[in-house]
């Protein structure tokens, strides 16, 4: 997204909040005056939740700009430790229903534990997100060594809603949410995408269709192993 258009989307959703705050602040006035307290504890609530919203949408804003920043020092992280510090900020978001298969063993990647666990995490959110409404909901995590490459792919692929071909063409655009919206919401893909690239990885989504699923694919540069020789 140019950067005038993600100008234009973040004053348009920091808008809402604003107005919200300004409208019910003359009611705090009203409700004050006349000792309608219930009306007066419910505006203040509103506006409590506006400011929350705003801080929420400037905190990812800041996020998302540090995120692009390149890694000066890579080290050896477990893809497996990655993947269980997500699904553990994950529990609230994940569902008693949703089934996580996890492959037996995980390799080692070069890169910082910290943002990959963030970048981990919205793509299995988004999964958990996603599959809400299935039957049967599943998400599965695997992994692929590349030794000629020398890369590793974490593959997160789940059962849920699928995506259209018009929402894949705009899956990384910053505040674009997978549904087609705008909001504060629809910059974790693009943090994402960020993380992975700063590790000097690549990040691709790709769905079938509505209804088919989707699958978040991230490869990242592989540990090189020890020659024991």
């Amino acid at each position: 997204m140019a950067v005038d258009l993600l100008i234009a989307a973040v004053t348009h959703d920091l808008k809402a909040p604003l107005v919200t705050i300004q409208g019910f602040l003359a009611g705090l006035e009203r409700a004050a005056r006349q000792g309608a307290w219930d009306q007066f504890q419910q505006d203040t609530a509103r506006i409590d939740r506006a400011c929350a919203r705003m801080r929420s949408m400037l905190e990812e804003l800041q996020e998302f700009a540090r995120e692009g920043l390149p890694l000066r020092k890579l080290e050896p992280v477990s893809l497996g430790d990655v993947v269980q510090d997500a699904l553990e900020q994950l529990a609230g978001v994940r569902g008693e229903r949703t089934c996580v298969e996890l492959p037996a063993a995980f390799p080692e990647v070069l890169g910082n534990r910290l943002r990959l666990m963030r970048a981990v995490q919205n793509l299995l959110e988004n999964a958990f997100r996603a599959v809400v409404e299935s039957s049967e909901p599943c998400v599965i995590v695997s992994t692929m060594l590349d030794v000629t490459a020398g890369t590793v792919a974490l593959t997160i692929r789940d059962n849920g809603c699928g995506l259209s071909s018009e929402n894949l063409a705009t899956r990384f655009q910053p505040y674009r949410q997978l549904g087609g919206r705008t909001g504060a919401q629809g910059l974790g893909l693009s943090i994402s995408q960020r993380i992975i690239e700063a590790h000097g990885g690549q990040l691709t989504l790709d769905s079938l269709g509505p209804g088919e699923g989707a699958t978040a694919r991230v490869v990242l540069p592989c540990v090189a192993p020890v020659d024991k020789r």
